[in-house]
């Protein structure tokens, strides 16, 4: 009888440890999504330093998450750093293909560095997408890209 409570326990703590395993995982990606919006609440309040730190703390968390490789390319732009901005961009694509709200934040981070071609291409998917949430918004980037691009031509 003692034997089998001994057996019983060890394959409790056996199973334990499996779905402890499962819940770090879990966890973590929990940790890094809501990391990745309290640095989007700092930058938007204007204190970059913050926002950076929970950014990076995110992307430490789970470096597969789009929403912080996406988050942190924002940052980044905002901050005047479009050269590493668009390694962020690019790896949140790579990660989320066939996010529209990827797209859309990708071709307007496009469309500012003056890269009309592409911005085109990723803001027209997005905007062509009628199960994005945002396609108005990426209806008027669209636009917005277009004007912005036909009046450097006339220039």
């Amino acid at each position: 009888m003692v034997k089998f409570f001994l057996l019983i326990l060890m394959c409790g703590g056996l199973m334990a440890c499996s779905t402890q395993s499962d819940d770090v995982s879990v966890n973590s990606q929990e940790a890094a999504m809501l990391n990745t919006q309290l640095g989007l609440a700092y930058l938007k309040a204007g204190d970059s330093m913050h926002a950076k730190e929970k950014l990076l703390l995110a992307l430490s968390q789970d470096p597969k998450l789009p929403e912080a490789q996406l988050a942190m390319g924002y940052y980044l732009q905002s901050v005047g750093d479009s050269t590493h901005a668009k390694t962020y961009y690019q790896k949140a694509l790579q990660l989320a293909p066939y996010s529209s709200r990827v797209k859309n934040d990708y071709g307007a981070f496009l469309c500012q560095t003056g890269d009309y071609t592409k911005a085109h291409q990723y803001l027209s998917e997005a905007a062509q997408d009628i199960h994005y949430l945002n396609q108005s918004m990426a209806v008027d980037n669209l636009k917005t890209c277009e004007k912005i691009s036909s009046a450097l031509k006339e220039i």
